[in-house]
């Protein structure tokens, strides 16, 4: 396969704010502050989010615009650590290098390629910022990398996630994007004001919104601004979700006075959004093995006004009674949808989750069928990108089970729209076409005797 592509179109160029980025690279307190906290992120990239707070933490005193740099800054070491690591041996930095070395001389290589492009880096060759696809042409030519390898480098991926990027249609547009940072959307919830009233409350407040490309509930901010406690979102007005999160809970088509089961609930994400859909009207039981993120979903209910939302931690679910109208089951998967928005769990995902992840998302899909009434839906999803994990599922559960069948997307939202968000028959999003994190559905019908 051509390598040097990948490498022309993957490797990071841009993307810091190339003024201000000059001067930090100057700042001792901006430079140390960033290497320690990719230390730390590096340290247990499982608990990198925790991390990266305390790092914005520690930034208190910084202008706001220095503490934006920083996060970004940080976001590009994360998402381009495998590539950045290897230019850097390449350039001349060992990794028997003194540990504070060898972090400030990759922060500073990042904020080169972010946009410093003068920065200073004595001892390395200049190229590292320069012509960096030089470089790792360099290794091509001497390693001669698996495909998965060379991928994995480029798009700075761990070789099982390249490799099943590499599965995919488009894995270079793909990989370019999962290296993008999110947009922000948030979700109207249509049993407190309309998109048009909240697009204009925003407007009011100083925050430019769009109108969504796919869910007429979804609003796209213009840049990140921080609207936590902006009062649209702090009366339940709004809620912060992404598009194609939102299409998966447009796609179960709950309606009001409907018996519903959230399987994987987390914080209630689409919970929420199932009960805007629903009027408030019907029960909605949240299902999930973490309590404290059902409690901070039951909050949110309370802040958007919905009593019809139960939480049920996962240890004391009842026995299947065969009565809910729908059972969504988001099941936990390997999160490669939603490297835009969690850079670090790229690093936080071996490869034997990839093989046992399938398993637990067919047992938890078993374990929760039992709740569909006859007749009733079953809606399979993940933010996964992954075959394995997606349609491979789905064929699995069928193949094992009578009485079950898909339900063509086309049949449920028409053709062309079921083309433009899928390929007919599920609902497949990829960030580099639909500029929504990557998300699978699947909506499966009971049968009604």
């Amino acid at each position: 396969m051509h390598r040097r592509p990948w490498l022309q179109r993957l490797v990071p160029r841009g993307g810091l704010d190339s003024e201000r980025t000059r001067r930090v690279a100057a700042d001792d307190r901006f430079l140390g502050l960033l290497a320690s906290g990719y230390r730390d992120l590096r340290h247990d990239w499982a608990g990198a989010r925790a991390a990266h707070g305390r790092v914005l933490r520690k930034a208190r005193s910084f202008r706001s615009a220095d503490r934006r740099l920083l996060a970004d800054a940080l976001a590009l070491l994360v998402r381009h650590h495998r590539t950045i690591a290897l230019l850097c041996e390449r350039a001349g930095l060992s990794d028997s290098a003194r540990r504070d070395r060898l972090d400030r001389t990759r922060a500073l290589v990042a904020l080169g390629l972010g946009g410093a492009a003068d920065v200073d880096l004595p001892g390395l060759d200049p190229d590292v910022i320069a012509d960096p696809v030089h470089l790792l042409t360099g290794w091509l030519l001497e390693a001669r990398p698996s495909d998965a390898e060379a991928f994995g480098v480029a798009a700075s991926l761990p070789d099982h996630l390249a490799a099943g990027l590499l599965e995919l249609p488009e894995s270079v547009e793909l990989a370019a994007a999962l290296n993008r940072r999110a947009p922000l959307c948030l979700r109207v919830n249509r049993t407190r004001t309309t998109a048009e009233r909240a697009r204009a409350l925003l407007e009011e407040l100083g925050v430019s919104a769009r109108p969504g490309a796919f869910s007429s509930d979804a609003l796209v901010l213009d840049g990140h601004p921080d609207v936590s406690g902006v009062a649209p979102v702090r009366d339940g007005l709004l809620e912060v979700q992404d598009e194609g999160s939102q299409l998966i809970a447009e796609l179960c088509a709950a309606r009001p006075g409907e018996r519903v089961v959230d399987a994987c609930a987390g914080a209630l994400g689409k919970s929420l959004a199932l009960a805007s859909a629903m009027e408030g009207k019907g029960s909605i039981l949240a299902v999930d093995p973490r309590p404290d993120a059902l409690e901070r979903g039951a909050r949110r209910a309370r802040r958007c006004g919905f009593t019809s939302i139960r939480t049920c931690p996962a240890d004391r679910l009842p026995a299947p009674d065969g009565r809910a109208d729908l059972v969504l089951v988001d099941a936990p998967c390997s999160g490669s949808g939603a490297l835009r928005r969690r850079p670090w769990s790229r690093w936080s995902v071996p490869p034997r989750e990839l093989v046992r992840l399938p398993q637990l998302q067919l047992e938890i899909l078993d374990r929760f069928a039992g709740f569909v009434r006859p007749g009733g839906r079953l809606v399979y999803a993940t933010c996964s990108l992954l075959t394995a994990e997606n349609e491979a599922v789905v064929e699995r559960f069928l193949s094992g089970r009578t009485g079950w069948v898909l339900a063509p997307l086309a049949e449920r939202v028409g053709r062309e729209r079921a083309e433009r968000i899928g390929d007919g028959r599920v609902l497949k999003l990829y960030p580099h076409r639909h500029g929504t994190d990557g998300f699978f559905a699947a909506v499966l019908l009971r049968s009604s005797t």
